[in-house]
């Protein structure tokens, strides 16, 4: 599958509790997500402390935290870093699959 979206981060209005908050866009290690509360003042706080489930098909990922009060927006951010990981080997067989991941982590840092 290739890599399409345009999308790599959302915005919530803050729940005032703990809350599931869906990510609506691929990524492919929890190391690439970036919470962000923004108040009322326009300050930001890095969330710190969050739990990710359902990584999987695009959409079912959510992040689980406590950090958005009401009246603030919480920010979720993909930040794919700009690393090559795919690892060629000369005269052996190329993966179809290992390539076009690679080239989708790519195709996310240059979004992000």
């Amino acid at each position: 599958m290739s890599y399409s979206e345009e999308k790599n981060s959302e915005h919530y209005d803050g729940l005032g509790s703990s809350g599931q908050y869906s990510i609506p866009f691929r990524f492919q290690d929890a190391t690439w997500l970036e919470a962000t509360v923004i108040h009322a003042d326009g300050t930001t706080a890095a969330v710190t402390s969050f739990t990710l489930t359902g990584q999987g098909p695009l959409g079912t990922a959510k992040l689980i935290t406590s950090a958005a009060a009401a009246g603030t927006t919480l920010v979720i951010a993909r930040r794919a870093p700009a690393t090559q990981n795919l690892s060629l080997i000369p005269n052996a067989p190329l993966s179809a699959k290992d390539l076009e991941k690679a080239l989708d982590h790519l195709a996310m840092a240059i979004r992000d």
